[in-house]
């Protein structure tokens, strides 16, 4: 998968849908997310890439595009590639934890996701909390490392956020 695609699972995971080409909108409400007027992302390759709230004018939109380029990113493909494996909470609350784990690809297939989701998991139940391992139905990887893991499925999900008529 490459770096715009993991853009664009991570805005899904934050309630934001892309429509028709740089713009965006709020699809589903996130707690502790807010909708951006703009937002800039620096991918892997440097690129830097830009998505507007639906609601700027695109005058607005080519005023903020010009003073972009002049910002920096920190460095982090080079952290990234030190990283063996990690998880951590995408998102929690004071009753239950939901992970997102990555396990560096040249250490994939040895047993360090399923050492650090355990570990994860335990912190969160050590805290009361209840963990939740989800994935999209699509996600291989993830899939096998819930069966590693012992996980249960208790249930899927399909959200609908509009109906046309």
């Amino acid at each position: 998968m490459n770096s715009l695609s993991y853009l664009h699972l991570q805005m899904e995971l934050e309630g934001k849908g892309l429509i028709n080409g740089n713009l965006m909108r709020q699809v589903e409400v996130v707690p502790d997310e807010d909708m951006p007027i703009m937002l800039i992302a620096c991918l892997a390759n440097q690129e830097l890439i830009v998505y507007y709230d639906e609601a700027i004018s695109p005058e607005l939109q080519s005023d903020l595009a010009a003073g972009i380029f002049h910002i920096k990113f920190p460095e982090i493909v080079s952290l990234l590639n030190i990283i063996v494996s990690a998880c951590v909470s995408i998102r929690e609350n004071e009753k239950c934890g939901e992970a997102w784990v990555y396990t560096n690809p040249q250490y994939r297939h040895q047993g360090f996701a399923k050492k650090v989701v355990s570990t994860w998991a335990r912190s969160l139940m050590d805290a009361g909390k209840v963990p939740f391992y989800s994935h999209k139905i699509t996600n291989v990887a993830s899939s096998s490392l819930a069966r590693a893991l012992g996980l249960q499925p208790v249930f899927e999900e399909i959200s609908i956020t509009s109906i046309s008529t």
